[in-house]
């Protein structure tokens, strides 16, 4: 997900944790958890295209203040600014000096390095434990896929044009997926998480998928959804049944969609996150698809929005978007 002009669409979930504590008694401890995908950091760039005020301009500001518009108590940051100090620390700061970071995160509350899990950053995820209150702590883990062959809707996209789309669909999906499945990343996905899932612990998947998910591109949305290709001029509407290995994989995990189970009909909540409207000379922004791409995925936790948030124990969820 990226951020446009001033209009910014963005994965906010206010998820409810029950936590035990060692001399166990229960506590509950209500956060919002959000992921953004602030584009390479805030600094000027040309992607957000020339018809927006922010273009080859600066946008911690911009940035700072959907975080803190959105009253966000955590916030996986992907594509995160390195510089020391951090402009956007520093603003948020400003607004309340809880506010702290490390790698690829803001919180309000401390944050440590995930002592159950590898240190370093591997296959662009990071992974974290936040102390939320006294002996509580809630594990998150930032990822950022990065398929490395297309990102699929594009690819199905090209095959409409060029009027090559297979008439056995298949076949389509067998080729869709051999050509841009990255099975290793997903696959350490899981394993980063799995030593939380054994055990309990509250763990969050925060993180830009690149990728839809099994639960939107369904039977049901490829008979009666909209089309995901924002002005498309051909006479097939980008809508097909499609198992995409990246969610299925975390499903398979143990992990909930939790969004889906919400709003489990993607017809009439689609849930979009990428992308935002885009000038017609926005260089690699085109075609113009609509998906539900960034995601919050916990265990212990449900939420909801327009995003993918993956529980595993019972809560009370609550969804907000901002646009």
């Amino acid at each position: 997900m990226k951020y446009i002009s001033t209009a910014v669409i963005l994965i906010l979930l206010i998820a409810c944790i029950s936590i035990y504590e060692t001399i166990g008694s229960v506590h509950t401890v209500a956060v919002k958890v959000m992921t953004f995908n602030i584009l390479r950091g805030g600094v000027p760039v040309d992607e957000i295209g020339a018809s927006s005020p922010l273009y080859r301009k600066e946008r911690y500001q911009d940035i700072a203040k959907v975080i803190i518009e959105s009253d966000a108590d955590i916030v996986g940051i992907l594509e995160p600014n390195t510089a020391v100090p951090d402009p956007i620390l520093e603003l948020l700061q400003g607004n309340n000096p809880r506010w702290r970071k490390n790698g690829k995160l803001y919180a309000k509350y401390p944050i440590e390095l995930d002592p159950y899990t590898s240190e370093e950053t591997v296959l662009n995820m990071q992974a974290y434990r936040i102390n939320v209150n006294r002996n509580m702590w809630v594990y998150v883990l930032v990822a950022h896929w990065r398929p490395v062959h297309g990102y699929g809707p594009m690819v199905i996209s090209d095959l409409i044009s060029r009027q090559a789309l297979p008439d056995d669909l298949d076949q389509l999906e067998e080729m869709l997926l051999d050509r841009i499945s990255i099975q290793e990343v997903y696959d350490h996905t899981c394993q980063r998480l799995r030593s939380h899932l054994s055990s309990g612990r509250p763990i969050i998947l925060l993180g830009d998928f690149n990728e839809p998910s099994h639960l939107d591109w369904t039977v049901e949305y490829a008979l009666y959804g909209a089309d995901r290709w924002v002005n498309n001029h051909s006479d097939t509407p980008l809508r097909f049944d499609i198992e995409w290995r990246g969610s299925k994989t975390l499903s398979k995990s143990g992990m909930v969609d939790a969004f889906r189970e919400i709003y489990p009909d993607p017809v009439s909540m689609q849930g979009n996150t990428w992308t935002p409207p885009y000038s017609n000379n926005t260089p690699s922004r085109r075609p113009y698809n609509s998906d539900r791409l960034d995601v919050t995925n916990p265990t212990c936790i449900e939420s909801g929005k327009s995003g993918r948030l993956y529980r595993r124990c019972t809560t009370h969820v609550r969804s907000d978007s901002s646009l």
